[in-house]
Formats: C-alpha cells, structure tokens, sequence
C-alpha cells in the first residue's frame, strides 16, 4: 500500500515491514501463557502422563479381571486432567492444584510407585505451581 509518506505494510508501520504470521502466534501465544499457570499445568500434564503409562502397559500382560490396575490408570488421567483445569480455568488454581498433588501422592500406592517417582515429583510439583499462581495486576491508569 502506497501513502503520501512511503510504503507502509500490514502492521501499520512505515516502510513495508509485515510482521510474520509466526511472530504474531508467538506473540499471542504469550500472552495467553502469561495469564495462566501454565508450567504448573505442563507438569502436571506430564506427571500424569507418566503415571498412567505403567499401568496402561501392565493391563495389556495382567488381563486378569478384578485387579486394580485400572485404578493406576485413573488417577494419572486425573492428575493429567488437573493440569488442563490449570491451564483451562485459572480461576479454580487452587482447588486443582490441591487435587493434583494429592492424586499424585495417591499415585504413589495405586501406580507403580507414582510413575516411577518422576511422575509423582512432576504432579506434585506441578500442582503446588498451580496452587502458588496468582495473577499479575495491570497498574492502574
């Protein structure tokens, strides 16, 4: 686009820079992470991920009915779970946060020692960065 003072591009600024679409996500992609307890949901996600995985391998040797494996299975799905509540609904950190390490530390007795401990280190931690969010105010105008 041509103006009475040179070329100006998309973004408005003079002298035709556009701004990458790759930028732009980037960008947009902050700021949704920066109003949200993201790493605390990344390692909850994780951690639960890691909880559920050796119980979700053991139920394909162990098809014997009536064993608890499943249980193993359900509370890394809700540990992984808590970390999308995290991410999903920051205004219930607490709550989520509080589950998510508790459930971590159930996974402790229903999941191959919590994921091998990694998964128990990553929901608990997790959790408590969730639980110690809190969002950043604008100053005022």
């Amino acid at each position: 686009m041509r103006t009475g003072l040179g070329l100006v591009g998309r973004s408005g600024a003079p002298g035709g820079y556009r701004e990458s679409w790759l930028r732009r996500m980037r960008a947009r992609f902050r700021g949704w992470r920066r109003t949200r307890p993201f790493w605390g949901g990344l390692w909850c996600l994780i951690g639960g991920c890691l909880i559920a995985f050796g119980p979700a391998t053991a139920i394909r040797v162990i098809l014997i009915a009536g064993t608890t494996v499943w249980l193993g299975i359900v509370v890394g799905v809700i540990v992984a779970v808590m970390g999308l509540f995290l991410w999903f609904t920051p205004h219930l950190r607490q709550i989520a946060g509080i589950l998510a390490v508790v459930f971590s530390m159930v996974s402790l007795l229903t999941s191959d020692y919590g994921g091998f401990l990694i998964g128990l280190i990553l929901g608990t931690v997790g959790g408590a960065l969730g639980f110690a969010w809190t969002p950043v105010q604008r100053p005022a105008r």
